[in-house]
């Protein structure tokens, strides 16, 4: 595995990216590597845009991702996604995309409107190495998406995607980060069975 390897989690605020990137770190803690975690901010309101930065290894790193440095892009919201792999996304990048929209906050600021999922997916798929879109609405009746997205989302990268983390130690420390609210593991565990149907397919 390369070094650093490097995470990018692209959201709004309100959505738990700075939670995500607090479960990856200790993840990558209890893996006996060295994680830096930077978190940059679109505005400084709820529903501002929010980049959490992972950079993984064995020595220390600069906090942010470089640009088209990304392995990793997980979109928890599909324009930040979008916005977040035009920026960093190259040609080793995979991309996980949920397909759960915020349009009010996310809307594109020259036209005023929000294009389709589909649309911006195609867009992604044009960026880096591979993207998948991950179905959330699928788990919504089940779960509260705004409070599992980020655990759901963990767990089909931990089952689709390769990393220097192990899928146990992202779920040992989702249990341990967010261990008040046991759906997040449940939505952890649904997360890895959504991400090993992804690599069958």
């Amino acid at each position: 595995m390369r070094e650093p390897f490097n995470i990018l989690v692209a959201g709004i605020g309100g959505q738990g990216n700075l939670v995500c990137g607090r479960i990856v770190a200790e993840a990558a803690l209890l893996a006996d590597l060295r994680p830096t975690v930077a978190d940059t901010f679109g505005a400084s309101r709820r529903g501002g845009s929010v980049l959490t930065h992972l950079r993984i290894g064995q020595s220390e790193w600069g906090p942010l991702v470089p640009k088209t440095e990304a392995d990793i892009i997980i979109g928890l919201e599909p324009m930040e996604g979008l916005r977040a792999c035009i920026e960093f996304g190259g040609e080793r990048t995979t991309t996980l995309l949920s397909n759960l929209s915020r349009p009010v906050v996310a809307q594109d600021p020259k036209t005023g409107s929000y294009p389709s999922v589909d649309r911006v997916f195609s867009a992604v798929r044009s960026i880096g190495h591979a993207a998948y879109l991950v179905d959330v609405k699928t788990v919504a009746d089940e779960f509260k998406p705004s409070r599992t997205t980020n655990a759901f989302m963990l767990g089909v990268m931990g089952a689709a995607v390769e990393t220097p983390l192990t899928t146990t130690d992202l779920r040992t420390s989702v249990e341990r980060i967010l261990s008040r609210d046991r759906g997040n593991v449940v939505a952890f565990d649904r997360g890895t069975e959504y991400g090993e149907s992804l690599t069958s397919e």
